[in-house]
């Protein structure tokens, strides 16, 4: 199955098995893919609610965010009785609101549980690059933007990172 959106597209191959358990074994992989268009070419804005009495004002357009993926998407597991999958991903070359965006792991899932799961997501921006990373053992981030020297700014830093 191909699915086209703008510049952009997402690819599916795969298979769902009519055994008791309805496995499944999909693969996809994403090629420009900007989700966001997808989304509001599939839902209307809803226009604003006019008072009565009231002059009608023009309003600013809302801001749009870019937003551009690559990547592949491995998924295996069953839909019976409770949905359990294994998902790989990697996501590369990227952007999302003009930030370069990467990124890769495994998450599983059974029924409405997470289970222990390995995924990180990296972002550069123009003052460094940021590292969101779900272990199997818990939360980390990590950050190579360049530190302030006073003590302020660390004690700040410090109180960030304890709260993840």
């Amino acid at each position: 199955m191909k699915l086209d959106v703008g510049k952009g597209r997402v690819e599916l191959t795969g298979v769902v098995k009519k055994d008791a358990n309805s496995s499944y074994d999909l693969k996809a992989k994403n090629v420009d893919f900007n989700r966001l268009l997808l989304q509001q070419q599939s839902i209307p804005p809803k226009p604003a609610p006019v008072k009565k009495g009231a002059t009608k004002k023009p309003t600013a357009p809302a801001r749009v965010i870019e937003a551009r993926g690559k990547g592949t998407l491995a998924a295996t597991g069953q839909l019976a009785p409770a949905l359990t999958t294994r998902a790989t991903f990697k996501i590369t070359d990227s952007m999302y609101d003009n930030l370069p965006l990467t990124g890769e792991g495994t998450v599983r899932v059974a029924g409405m549980r997470l289970l222990p799961s390995k995924a990180a997501l990296r972002a550069t921006t123009s003052i460094g690059a940021a590292t969101l990373a779900r272990p199997a053992t818990g939360c980390a981030s990590r950050s190579t933007r360049p530190r302030s020297n006073d003590s302020a700014s660390a004690s700040r830093a410090r109180r960030r990172r304890t709260a993840i």
